[in-house]
């Protein structure tokens, strides 16, 4: 399971990569007899990282950018282990507030133009389904410490005014803390329009190079089995889409199609036969 484009920084060094966080499951699905399942079997997810250079910035950011771990191997971080479910599905589940804006010191957004545009959205929801003072819930709030900013009041205020709601002041609110701003970078782009149409065929390389051939079969048999509903036109644009991607794609599901598209004939003929008759039958 990947997760977002983030860059990883440090003030003392003045160090800055780009960084793809992954989750890997640990765990394999088997059956197990009684005793075994009452064990201590904790589902759990390896953290990986992939550290690509900083340069290759503008080449990684695409959406459906497949980043090879050929070039760049996965290296092991962490584990996340889930070890318990929730006491309380509605105050620890439902009351959740994900916030992609909300990092730990020296984790920051890559400049990813879906990642931005969610950077302001999920606060704004969150606000909006669970109240202005959402991160004081304490599945929300931070674990070691208390919600220091200058939001005063509001609906659901579990805790007491604080502090004045404006900086500076004299009363010690919570002030800037040099070692969590984030760091700078130069760019220097050549503004203009693009046509990346047909630039980087990144789906070619999934096709060819990241699923192995049974995987492209069930790929293949799935699509078809979505199209073969469609109008005949629909079906042969669809596939010329496909052909781009790899001509073998869009053969394959082609003659799928083709099948489909027969058995669907024969069986409309055959009804035809059976209607007239019955028709006969009642003349």
């Amino acid at each position: 399971m990947k997760t977002i484009f983030a860059s990883l920084y440090n003030h003392s060094i003045i160090f800055k990569c780009l960084h793809e966080f992954e989750l890997k499951c640990s765990s394999i699905v088997k059956s197990m007899n009684t005793k075994t399942s009452l064990c201590v079997l904790y589902p759990s997810y390896s953290r990986m990282v992939v550290v690509p250079s900083f340069l290759l910035l503008m080449e990684l950011l695409y959406l459906i950018q497949v980043w090879s771990h050929k070039e760049y191997p996965l290296i092991p971080v962490g584990k996340l282990v889930l070890n318990r479910n929730p006491m309380n599905y509605f105050a620890e589940v439902e009351q959740l507030a994900f916030d992609p804006s909300n990092m730990p010191p020296g984790i920051e957004a890559s400049p990813d133009k879906m990642l931005q545009g969610r950077l302001f959205s999920y606060p704004d929801t969150h606000r909006h389904r669970l109240g202005a003072n959402y991160l004081q819930l304490p599945v929300n709030c931070p674990f070691r410490s208390r919600v220091t900013n200058y939001q005063r009041d509001g609906p659901m205020c579990m805790f007491d005014n604080q502090a004045p709601n404006y900086y500076p002041n004299s009363f010690s609110a919570p002030d800037i803390q040099p070692q969590f701003v984030e760091s700078k970078f130069k760019v220097s782009p050549d503004v203009s329009r693009y046509n990346s149409r047909d630039e980087d065929n990144v789906v070619r390389t999934f096709y060819t190079e990241v699923l192995n051939e049974e995987e492209r079969e069930r790929l293949c048999s799935n699509m078809a089995g979505a199209l073969k509903g469609a109008q005949l036109f629909i079906q042969k644009r669809m596939v010329e889409n496909l052909k781009a991607v790899h001509p073998d794609y869009g053969n394959r599901v082609q003659n799928l199609l083709n099948n489909f598209n027969n058995e669907a004939q024969q069986v409309n003929s055959n009804c035809l036969i059976d209607s007239w008759r019955v028709v006969l039958i009642c003349l």
